[in-house]
């Protein structure tokens, strides 16, 4: 049985992106998970294998930058809460790294590249003036996304105003008031925690999806 969240609504990064990248329509998703805790569909997934992948690309990483002369503060020392009229928006930066007049935040990925990845990062470049606005002060922020094989740049002229306001619309629209509906797909609810108790119209186990047909 799902609970209402404690402390109000709570939205984190990660449930924004692939709907701002278009990789996802389902809204009701984000909207539940910022006001419920409940019991999570359990997925076939090695998180300690993903972990400690990450944390060696993280530190790879940081010990680039710290060779090159950037200062570097990573994961747990980024996490911010930010707190609106309308929710909360919370988040973790893998890296941020200062050189004289520049800052970079990056985030790691060990799989293949998403639009998603790039709005993720275009999001830390929103949030951070207003977590580090001493740090950010006279300096120009800029991201990255972090591959196993590449990096790939996000300059700060990226975060239009036009995608900072699309940011904001998601936002008032996981605090508003009323579910927006369900969109259920193969491919998006195996992806999702939230149990068919919950969302009644979710792909469940022996779901068909196949169509069979003697045409071609």
């Amino acid at each position: 049985m799902a609970k209402s969240r404690p402390g109000g609504l709570y939205t984190w990064v990660t449930w924004l992106t692939s709907l701002l990248a278009g990789d996802a329509q389902c809204f009701f998703a984000p909207w539940f998970k910022s006001r419920h805790t409940y019991e999570k569909v359990p997925r076939d997934f090695d998180v300690a294998a993903w972990t400690a992948e990450h944390t060696a690309m993280v530190r790879k990483r940081v010990a680039e930058l710290k060779a090159d002369g950037w200062t570097c503060t990573v994961e747990n020392q980024n996490q911010f809460r930010i707190v609106g009229q309308s929710t909360t928006l919370a988040g973790k930066m893998d890296i941020v790294a200062v050189q004289g007049e520049r800052i970079l935040v990056i985030d790691c990925k060990s799989g293949q590249q998403r639009d998603s990845d790039w709005w993720q990062v275009l999001i830390y470049l929103f949030v951070l003036p207003m977590t580090k606005p001493t740090l950010t002060a006279g300096r120009i922020v800029e991201g990255e996304v972090t591959y196993k094989s590449r990096s790939v740049p996000v300059p700060p002229e990226m975060l239009t105003e036009a995608r900072r306001t699309d940011l904001i619309d998601l936002l008032r629209l996981m605090a508003s008031p009323n579910a927006p509906e369900a969109v259920p797909s193969a491919h998006g609810c195996n992806f999702c925690d939230i149990p068919k108790s919950e969302c009644p119209v979710r792909f469940g186990e022996g779901t068909k999806v196949d169509i069979l047909t003697s045409e071609f």
